[in-house]
Parts: structure tokens; C-alpha cells; sequence
């Protein structure tokens, strides 16, 4: 029933509607992640029916298998029933008997693999792990501010080279490179002694030359060792070059085969090193201590070593072509096997177990008698 437009007029307006975007909004069923995970339970539950009437089959037809096999393998008519039976029995006990194998040969293939992909995920969890470990050793060198930092990467890293030896080699680039970029001999010159992050490094390259043999050389070349303290350290094969041991103190240095071209070794205590075929062209040994050190075939070509002190050195072979050695202590040394056309000799300490290369000329090198 229509109302008369006049009627209509009459009835109360009330204010108008206003949808906001609020009111548009879409509010989840709350039963939606339950269907979800009811859907997921379910889809659980189906699997595991689903295996277990596998299961229930395969155990029927075996059970089938050792109940009725026998009596379609043994004729009906030939054996008495006695034997009829006891082939039924061994038939069914040779069933069973395979039946069990199979199943053991089975378990232990699945356990194999499992036991397989389990070390997969172990290795590479270890990895992965190891992975982070080498990574925040890493950053942990890249403190400037604190010490005890650095030294805490440095030890990681040296621990990881060591229990792994292929790690040993980025290790070894890394203290490397930390020590070329190392600058601090203002600050070594005040201690008498190297920075203990430097020791620390020195001691790690020692280490890790002496476990591979199989290690690149060691590229220390500009390196700053000066005043540098230990007992012994090992850089036989290493690059050298333009490197520092001003004032160093190691006792039993290996520097077979090293390159020590512009080596600055000023005052360093080397004594009891090993030099042998090295090469330390320009290299300065002003005031250093070689002493009962071996230089066998060891090249100083236009080095100096003024001051130096080579008591008891082995120098076969050795060239000293050029080389300033004025001023050198060689007492005790047998230079009878030496090259040293054009050395300066003026102001050497010698005495009469000091033995010279035949034909050599010591007083015309500047060699005077008693000194």
C-alpha cells in the first residue's frame, strides 16, 4: 500500500547515512584458521589411515603368503599327509625366514640413509656455524679501539686455522695484510717492543708455516715487525721485501730462502738465525747481531751491515759484492768461501781465527792488522 505524496511529506526525517571506509572493513571469521588447521589435521589423519591400511595389506598378504603358498607349491597327490605337512612347515618356516631377511636388509638400508642425510645436516649445520664464528673473528680485527678485542679474533682465527688446515691459508692472508697495513713504530720505539695484536700475528704465521708445508709464501713484504720480540719464528720462502725488524729481538729466525731486497734489520738481535740462500740485496744491517747465524749462499749484494756483528757465521757461498762492512765484528768468522769483491772493510774487528777468501786482499779492503 502506497502512501499519498501529501501523507509522505508529513513523516519525520531523520539525519542522513554515512558509510565510513571503517565501517567497509572486512573483519576474518574467526573459524578460518581453525577450518585451516582442522584441514591440516585432517589431511594428518588420512595419511596415517592411509599407511596403515598399507601396513594392514601388506601383513594380510604375507600372512596369506606363509597360509596358503605351501599347499600351491606341494602336489595334492604323491607325499603322505605326514610329509605333506612337514613340507607345509618348512615351506612356511623358509617364508618366514626371507620375510625377516628382506625386513632386516630394509631397516638397515633406511637406517644407513638416515643416519646419511643426518650427517649431510650436521656438516652443514657445522659449517654454517663455522661460517659466523670466522665471520665475527673477522670483525673483531677491524676494532681500533680496543685490544683485547683484536686479540680475542686473533686467537679464533688461529684456533679455526689450526683445527682446520684449510682454512690455514685465508687465515694467513688475513694476518698478513693486517700486518703491511700495520703502522705504529712511534709507538714501539716508546713500549721497546712490537704491539701485542703484532706478536700475537708474528706467533700465528710462525705456526701455521711450520704445520703445512704446502702454505704460499708469506707476503709480509713492507711489513712493520720492528721491535718485535720472540723466541723463534719462521718466515722461510717469505716475501720480505721493504719490511721492517729495526730493533727486533728473535732468537732462531728462519729466513731460508726468504726475500729480504731493502730489508731494514737496524740494530735488530738475530743471533743463531738462518739466512741460508737469501736474498737481502740494499738490505741494512747497521748495528744488527747476526752472530753464529747461517748464511750459506746468502746474497748481501750492496748491503750494508757497518757495525754488524757476524761472529761465528757459516758463510759459505755467501756474496757480499759491494757491501759496506765497515766497521763489522768478524772474529771467529771463516769468510774463506765468500764474495766480497768490492766490500768496505775499513774499521772490521777481526782476529786470527778470522779466515779469508784465497787471493783476498783485507789490507787493501781496509782491514788493519790487530784490530
Amino acid at each position: 500500500m502506497e502512501l499519498p505524496p501529501a501523507d509522505m511529506a508529513k513523516l519525520p526525517v531523520g539525519p542522513p547515512i554515512t558509510l565510513s571506509a571503517d565501517a567497509l572493513t572486512v573483519v576474518p571469521h574467526r573459524g578460518m584458521g581453525e577450518q585451516r588447521a582442522g584441514s591440516g589435521e585432517t589431511a594428518g589423519t588420512q595419511r596415517n589411515a592411509r599407511l596403515a591400511l598399507g601396513v594392514a595389506g601388506v601383513a594380510m598378504l604375507l600372512l596369506c603368503l606363509v597360509l596358503f603358498l605351501p599347499y600351491f607349491l606341494i602336489p595334492a597327490s604323491g607325499p603322505t599327509a605326514d610329509a605333506r605337512m612337514q613340507s607345509v612347515s618348512a615351506i612356511r618356516t623358509s617364508i618366514v625366514q626371507l620375510v625377516g631377511s628382506m625386513a632386516l636388509i630394509s631397516g638397515l638400508y633406511f637406517t644407513l640413509q638416515n643416519l646419511r642425510l643426518s650427517r649431510r645436516a650436521f656438516s652443514a649445520s657445522t659449517t654454517q656455524q663455522s661460517i659466523e664464528r670466522f665471520s665475527r673473528a673477522v670483525k673483531c680485527l677491524g676494532d681500533k679501539d680496543r685490544l683485547e678485542v683484536r686479540l680475542g679474533g686473533i686467537h679464533v682465527l688461529r684456533r679455526m686455522a689450526e683445527d682446520s688446515p684449510e682454512d690455514q691459508a685465508v687465515v694467513s692472508q688475513i694476518f698478513c695484510t693486517l700486518l703491511r697495513e700495520h703502522r705504529g713504530n712511534g709507538d714501539a720505539a716508546r713500549r721497546g717492543r712490537a704491539a701485542p695484536d703484532v706478536t700475537a700475528m708474528a706467533s700465528s704465521l710462525d705456526r701455521f708455516n711450520g704445520l703445512s708445508a704446502g702454505l704460499d709464501p708469506l707476503d709480509l713484504s713492507g711489513a712493520n715487525l720492528s721491535y718485535l720480540r720472540l723466541r723463534a719464528l719462521n718466515l722461510a720462502r717469505a716475501d720480505l721485501a721493504d719490511a721492517s725488524l729495526e730493533c727486533a729481538r728473535i732468537d732462531a729466525l728462519d729466513l731460508t730462502d726468504a726475500n729480504l731486497i731493502r730489508l731494514d734489520g737496524q740494530g735488530a738481535d738475530l743471533r743463531r738465525s738462518s739466512m741460508v740462500r737469501a736474498v737481502a740485496r740494499n738490505a741494512n744491517f747497521d748495528g744488527a747481531d747476526l752472530s753464529w747465524s747461517d748464511l750459506r749462499s746468502a746474497a748481501f749484494i750492496l748491503a750494508s751491515l757497518r757495525n754488524c756483528s757476524l761472529v761465528g757465521c757459516t758463510l759459505d757461498g755467501s756474496l757480499f759484492v759491494g757491501a759496506d762492512l765497515r766497521g763489522a765484528i768478524l772474529r771467529s768468522a771463516d769468510l774463506s768461501g765468500t764474495d766480497l769483491s768490492g766490500a768496505d772493510l775499513h774499521g772490521a774487528k777481526i782476529d786470527d781465527q778470522t779466515r779469508w777468501p784465497a787471493g783476498f786482499d783485507a789490507k787493501a779492503a781496509g782491514v788493519e792488522p790487530g784490530t
